[in-house]
């Protein structure tokens, strides 16, 4: 358990101020796997073990059993348990949960993190909001990655018609860019819930762990970064197979994660709603033109 501003170790320190760089921190900042940490009572030493899902104590306020003190797990220090203390016992703090200044740094952190460590991204999302923080990054991929990749075609053609005069041209393009930029960034969203549930389906039809659509949800959409390749000037279209297969892959690795299912199973629910999505839509294009 590591201070997310200057990473000085917090383990067996009582929450408050980082001791290093004065940066405020209490347990509920961070998730523990159930079990591998306790919760040490300051009056009398007496320890205790999360058994919630986070880690975290259950309930957090109650009366220590040996000195009788109240306590509230919040102002208890936390160590880790024997047994666990050469494993992983601490899940990743998302960079969108963790204190890492505003919207737009925390954005490009979680960029970084979903294409460098897409599966730690996807585990340490917070049970109780992964939907939301993923649903977030997922649309703010979708507009800013679509409209920037759309700025340079936009601003060739409106520059050329302003160029010759054209009443208004500026202000077409504009209404156009943002128009072709909203259509694309919400099929993107609406593709991604359609295929991240079809998943979720494969892996309950298939008696996977099924540890819940919102997960499930939350994985597809966490590991969409690498729709940052779109905006590279004039590769962006050629890269958009690279894209959807980088995509597809960290979202089999975070399924394998956190279903743990089989490394096959996991890709084959990652890939196939998107495959018979692209079969479908071909077919259907071939039959309307016929």
């Amino acid at each position: 358990m590591k201070c997310p501003k200057c990473d000085y170790s917090l383990w067996n320190i009582t929450p408050g101020p980082c001791p290093e760089c004065g940066q405020p921190f209490q347990p509920s900042d961070f998730e523990f796997k159930p079990g591998a940490v306790a919760f040490t009572c300051d009056g009398c030493g007496q320890d205790y073990y999360g058994s919630s899902r986070q880690g975290h104590l259950e309930p957090e306020s109650f009366e220590c059993l040996s000195c009788h003190r109240s306590l509230e797990m919040n102002s208890m220090a936390v160590r880790p348990t024997v047994g666990f203390s050469g494993s992983p016992m601490l899940r990743q703090v998302t960079p969108w949960k963790a204190r890492h200044g505003n919207v737009i740094k925390r954005w490009i952190l979680m960029v970084g993190a979903s294409l460098a460590s897409p599966v730690r991204l996807a585990s340490g999302l917070p049970v109780d909001r992964c939907l939301q923080i993923a649903f977030v990054f997922l649309v703010g991929n979708a507009i800013v990655f679509s409209g920037l990749q759309l700025i340079p075609f936009f601003a060739f053609f409106g520059f050329g018609m302003i160029q010759i005069g054209v009443p208004q041209s500026w202000l077409f393009f504009l209404v156009t860019y943002l128009i072709w930029v909203g259509s694309i960034a919400t099929a993107t969203i609406v593709l991604a819930f359609i295929s991240g549930s079809l998943s979720h389906l494969i892996l309950v039809v298939g008696r996977q762990r099924d540890e819940g659509l919102s997960r499930t949800l939350s994985s597809m959409m966490v590991t969409s970064a690498p729709m940052c390749l779109l905006v590279l000037p004039c590769l962006g279209v050629y890269l958009s197979p690279a894209v959807v297969i980088w995509w597809m892959v960290s979202f089999a690795l975070a399924l394998e994660s956190l279903h743990g299912t089989s490394k096959f199973f996991a890709f084959f629910a990652a890939f196939a709603p998107l495959l018979s999505i692209l079969i479908l839509s071909v077919a259907s294009g071939i039959v309307l033109y016929i």
